[in-house]
């Protein structure tokens, strides 16, 4: 029997008041748009889950596929400032939204993006920590495996623990395509 289409559902809150429009976790790991403001404890309210949202937007570049992350003290495009915004730079964001379905340039006020799905050709590691590699070096050990490292500046070097440690981390070149330059170097007792 259908229940309903499956791109909205009814949802009743059980926690703080919701705005409108502002991305939203709900049961751990879905994201909901709300269509309206939803009162506190017991409001109910629409909220898109999936299909395409128009989502206000940080200063941020993204391609068709990247995978997008709210930031909910984000700084939306031409918006007020701290307010919440969308944003391709996993290690600023919250919690995952989903892919860009139209590419973004830094001015864009929105982002378009098909919720809660992955694009299979850019993961988005939702479920390993994201951080920023700071500035232009950072020398990675056993404490950063199973993160993601942010490259977010040109000419970055990311030197490598020694081979005896084996960490699992993964490396994102956070420019624009073309923008920046990222190196990873050995540690330095290593022969690579």
């Amino acid at each position: 029997m259908n229940y309903q289409e499956g791109n909205y559902i009814d949802y009743t809150n059980t926690g703080n008041a919701i705005t409108g429009g502002t991305p939203t976790l709900i049961g751990g790991d879905i994201v909901g748009i709300p269509q309206g403001d939803i009162a506190a404890t017991t409001g109910t309210g629409a909220m898109q889950i999936k299909g395409i949202a128009a989502i206000v937007a940080a200063v941020a570049v993204g391609n068709i596929g990247d995978p997008v992350w709210w930031d909910s003290d984000g700084d939306p495009y031409g918006g007020e400032t701290g307010t919440g915004a969308a944003t391709t730079l996993g290690y600023s964001g919250d919690f995952f939204l989903g892919y860009l379905t139209k590419a973004k340039g830094a001015t864009d006020k929105y982002a378009y993006v098909m919720l809660n799905e992955e694009c299979s050709g850019k993961p988005a590691w939702k479920n390993r920590v994201h951080e920023s590699a700071g500035g232009a070096a950072l020398t990675l050990d056993i404490e950063d495996s199973g993160k993601v490292i942010w490259a977010v500046a040109d000419n970055t070097v990311i030197t490598l623990p020694a081979t005896a440690v084996h960490p699992d981390v993964i490396v994102v070149n956070g420019g624009a395509d073309g923008a920046y330059k990222v190196s990873l170097s050995p540690n330095s007792s290593d022969k690579v």
